[in-house]
């Protein structure tokens, strides 16, 4: 990609089967990927992204199946919605098994990894994603993991108590 260019506009090459980039990567000149930019490039092979990227937009790599690459850049600010959904990696391995949200990130859309196969996503400490999380999600699932707890809390008392009365009732 020419050094001028900032931006992969939407749809730009969404689709494409026979597109191969110069040495497997997106350049550093490169700021953002706009929604669907390379969404369905099945057989595109990309290892690197750009350094300097703070956008990365709706579906933009969704079904990518080759994309391969091992990090996030910490320029990053916003990943869109299934921007990465479905980039299962061809070799059987997964795309980003192991994935670092970069500080910057305030955003991340929903089932922006969904069926990646990412074991482990790691928000850190000083990262203020979690504070823009809309308050009704928070609830849920805060309500979740309460109910969660009352179970585990229930559960315990009734094989607490299982084991006290057998003990009694020989």
């Amino acid at each position: 990609m020419p050094e001028g260019i900032t931006t992969i506009g939407i749809y730009a090459f969404k689709g494409c089967t026979n597109m191969f980039l110069k040495d497997n990567t997106i350049p550093n000149n490169i700021l953002t990927i706009q929604n669907e930019a390379f969404e369905n490039c099945k057989n595109i092979v990309i290892t690197s992204i750009s350094n300097n990227l703070t956008t990365i937009g709706k579906n933009s790599f969704k079904e990518c199946i080759k994309l391969n690459i091992s990090n996030l850049p910490d320029s990053l600010n916003s990943i869109g919605e299934s921007a990465f959904e479905g980039c299962i990696n061809y070799k059987g391995s997964y795309l980003l098994k192991e994935t670092i949200i970069p500080n910057n990130v305030t955003t991340i859309g929903k089932n922006c990894f969904k069926n990646t196969g990412i074991e482990k996503l790691i928000i850190p400490e000083n990262n203020n994603l979690l504070t823009n999380i809309p308050n009704d999600w928070r609830t849920k699932v805060l309500s979740i993991a309460y109910t969660l707890i009352f179970l585990l809390f229930l559960t315990s008392i009734f094989l607490v108590s299982l084991y006290f009365f057998n003990n009694d009732w020989y």
